[in-house]
């Protein structure tokens, strides 16, 4: 029977050789994302965009601004039951502008999130109407709020359904 023993640095030798060949060993981990509220009259900002809520009062602020002012305020803000442990967790708020017409909106991807290295990418669906379709000539603006950990990455990657990283946000406390 022969017997085959490693050298003491063999795994050292094949680490090497694998950032050698351009692979680097990566650490991935699901990311608890929660949706909490998607709307079409945000009016938040009438271009795309992706902000961190991250105190009680910036959430209020933002509150005020999600529902439009021919509808009644109460029946389409958010309702979060549970409080914001803004110490342990972060809101954020994706928007996709001002739209011209019914069809547009935001939902979160079947797959889970995945914290990289660092970087926490979440996928979301971003919804256009089919150009060659009618729709309601009615301006929008979509957006979706969820929650996440505040701890674990430093970056976050916004990406669509393309593939395509529609905002990059540093965690930055």
């Amino acid at each position: 029977m022969i017997m085959a023993t490693l050298h003491p640095s063999a795994p050292l030798i094949f680490l090497l050789l694998l950032l050698q060949a351009g692979c680097s060993p990566v650490l991935q981990e699901p990311l608890p994302v929660t949706r909490l509220w998607a709307g079409q009259f945000c009016r938040i900002s009438n271009e795309p965009e992706a902000r961190w809520i991250r105190d009680q009062k910036s959430l209020a602020n933002i509150f005020e601004r999600l529902s439009p002012p021919s509808i009644s305020p109460t029946s389409s803000k958010p309702p979060i039951n549970d409080p914001i442990d803004f110490t342990k967790e972060l809101l954020l708020l994706i928007s996709m502008g001002e739209q011209p017409t019914a069809g547009f909106s935001l939902t979160s991807a079947p797959t889970a999130p995945i914290l990289t290295n660092g970087t926490a990418q979440l996928n979301f669906t971003w919804h256009r109407p089919d150009p060659t379709r009618m729709t309601a000539q009615v301006i929008t603006n979509p957006c979706l709020l969820v929650k996440l950990p505040n701890h674990g990455y430093r970056n976050l990657e916004i990406i669509d359904q393309d593939g395509k990283t529609q905002f990059q946000l540093p965690l930055d406390h």
